[in-house]
């Protein structure tokens, strides 16, 4: 019988379903008895097996983010840069079920009584651009008329995150900051490739309302062939000077660096905006070797003024085009170059160093495609100071 039947049934005719199996009389002896309570046994299961429909299906449970744990914050420029660890799991120790949505919200702390609003959101599908693995970086980027308004002001950032359309997480801990002048960012930023290295060199902006920076962050991104990033920028390097050697980058591979500026103020680090950026690719590491036998001696002009005389082996390679030198006042730093043309001779004389200094000087080869080889292997001198001061 089948179960939309009895479910259509009324009372009254169930009830004469089960009548009907009460009613058999017993058998004569020497057969099977069938006791009229198997019958009624049966028709009770039959009944109930009919009646058991499956219930309504339950809708999954949505997924709750677990809260950020990690969230940090500091400033570039006239934008804020967040950071943070996405999370991999939901309140209930399950596996997310897809990348989460996120959302920042800022406050104004100097304004009573503000909420923290939205001001930033980024789907799921879009977040793999500011990933790193776990770690996301996003940049919350004032209008020249936001940033005037909160200059000196603190702001608070909080983010949540969301699977699809569930529900939101509870919101991370705060991470707050004063927004101030920032530095002016570096200018003159050049790459070229030296050896296994690249090296790069900028000078110092103009001055602003901020002091001038105290040290420099190097950011270096990898490119792809298109151009396109194939991962967030990375901090390969600080350094005080005005100059960086590169030397993790890898033959074959395009690179895109730009420079920062950062100062200190009320106890944290403040960036300035970006450089602007240089685009290198990597060649083969050229075959021209560092030059040999490089030395320096310093010399009086026939004026009296301290020169230093440069001088090394000549080199004889066929694709030889002549000869770079480089000064710095770190023997850890390539320093800057010296010579406004490629030398064709193993000699130089620099008329621009001051006494008593200390200088370190190297040389690259020059190769008629225009690449560098390694730089010699740096050497010290100290120039004798100036005429009638005290020794």
């Amino acid at each position: 019988m089948p179960n939309r039947s009895l479910h259509s049934r009324a009372p009254a005719e169930l009830y004469a379903a089960v009548s009907v199996a009460s009613s058999v009389s017993f058998p004569a002896r020497g057969r099977r008895v069938w006791s009229p309570f198997l019958f009624l046994a049966a028709g009770l299961a039959a009944l109930l097996a009919g009646c058991a429909t499956p219930g309504t299906p339950r809708p999954p449970e949505r997924q709750v983010p677990e809260p950020v744990t990690d969230l940090a914050a500091h400033q570039s420029g006239t934008s804020v840069v967040l950071h943070f660890t996405l999370p991999g799991r939901s309140t209930a120790g399950e596996q997310l079920s897809g990348p989460p949505r996120v959302e920042i919200l800022r406050r104004v702390e100097s304004a009573p009584g503000s909420p923290a609003r939205p001001v930033l959101a980024v789907s799921g599908a879009n977040l793999a651009r500011d990933t790193a693995g776990n770690t996301v970086t996003i940049t919350d980027v004032f209008a020249p008329a936001v940033f005037d308004a909160l200059e000196q002001k603190t702001v608070s950032y909080r983010v949540r995150t969301a699977v699809g359309s569930g529900p939101w997480s509870a919101p991370s801990k705060s991470a707050a900051l004063t927004v101030v002048p920032p530095p002016a960012a570096p200018e003159d930023l050049t790459a070229k490739r030296s050896g296994d290295a690249v090296v790069l060199r900028w000078s110092a902006a103009a001055p602003s309302r901020a002091p001038a920076p105290s040290s420099f962050i190097v950011y270096r991104t990898r490119l792809l062939t298109d151009g396109s990033p194939a991962a967030p920028p990375e901090v390969i390097g600080v350094t005080t000077g005005f100059s960086y050697q590169d030397g993790s980058a890898t033959a074959g591979d395009m690179y895109r660096y730009a420079v920062r500026g950062v100062i200190a103020m009320a106890g944290r680090s403040v960036e300035s905006a970006d450089s602007a950026p240089v685009v290198v690719h990597v060649s083969a590491p050229p075959s021209l070797p560092a030059p040999d036998g490089l030395v320096a001696i310093p010399v009086r002009s026939a004026q009296g003024h301290v020169e230093v005389e440069l001088s090394w082996e000549i080199g004889s390679e066929p694709n030889l085009a002549g000869y770079n030198v480089y000064r710095a006042e770190s023997p850890d730093v390539p320093g800057a170059r010296m010579n406004r043309r490629v030398l064709l001779a193993p000699a130089f004389r620099d008329t621009t160093v001051e006494p008593g200094r200390r200088y370190y000087y190297s040389v690259a080869a020059v190769g008629l495609d225009g690449g560098e080889s390694r730089l010699s292997v740096p050497v010290k001198v100290s120039t004798p100071p100036s005429a009638g001061s005290p020794r």
